[in-house]
């Protein structure tokens, strides 16, 4: 009757030993592991938030914010997190434009749109339009209208001057001011290719732009 006893108790251990060993166990992840887990989910904002279809979604370089974009826009060399610049394809289009081609014609292009995006932190007690009025980019203009940026109230301007248009977003998020330049050289700003162009790189980013933190 003992030996049944024990026979009975090393088969109990012996199963539960086996059970113990088919059950996965997960580690505690590392500090490496959860950077990356981290990142799994700015990468999983960022598709919900700033990917469009037919877009391109952008990431800053400090995963502070994200946008949609149309296609053919890439991202200057000289960019600092600080201090982005995109750039349009038809810059590279436009060099072979001012040259002569091989039969003799000179290639037509139009101008290229550029989007720069700059933050700072915000200086004492300044308020938004205060240093959204000193900004020299739009001292011919200060018709400044209401507008947004992600989640935050924000200021929009237009500036034509001469062969060049400018739409500028001033926003504040966090301790930091915003500002989103989009710029085109245009001859005639509302019926050109080229204005058509800017105003869709502009409704693309605005209608898009999410802060993620």
């Amino acid at each position: 009757m003992l030996f049944s006893q024990r026979k009975v108790l090393y088969l109990f251990i012996f199963i539960s030993l086996l059970l113990s060993a088919c059950i996965p166990t997960t580690p505690p992840s590392s500090p490496l592991e959860s950077g990356a887990n981290q990142g799994g989910n700015v990468d999983a904002l960022v598709r919900a938030k700033c990917r469009r279809d037919g877009y391109e979604a952008f990431l800053a370089e400090n995963g502070e914010y994200c946008f949609a974009h149309p296609l053919g826009y890439y991202q200057d060399v000289k960019s600092k997190p600080d201090a982005v610049m995109l750039r349009s394809n038809d810059d590279l289009f436009s060099l072979v434009s001012a040259s002569e081609g091989l039969d003799g014609v000179i290639l037509n292009s139009p101008e290229p749109a550029i989007l720069q995006i700059q933050y700072e932190p915000i200086n004492g007690g300044d308020t938004l339009l205060a240093f959204a009025s000193r900004d020299p980019q739009n001292q011919i203009s200060k018709d400044f209208i209401p507008w947004f940026l992600g989640d935050e109230d924000a200021w929009l301007v237009k500036v034509v001057d001469g062969s060049s248009i400018s739409y500028i977003t001033y926003a504040q998020h966090g301790n930091y001011y915003y500002t989103l330049s989009f710029n085109s050289l245009v001859s005639s700003p509302d019926t050109s290719v080229s204005a058509t162009k800017l105003e869709k790189l502009f409704f693309a980013v605005s209608g898009s732009f999410t802060f993620l933190r």
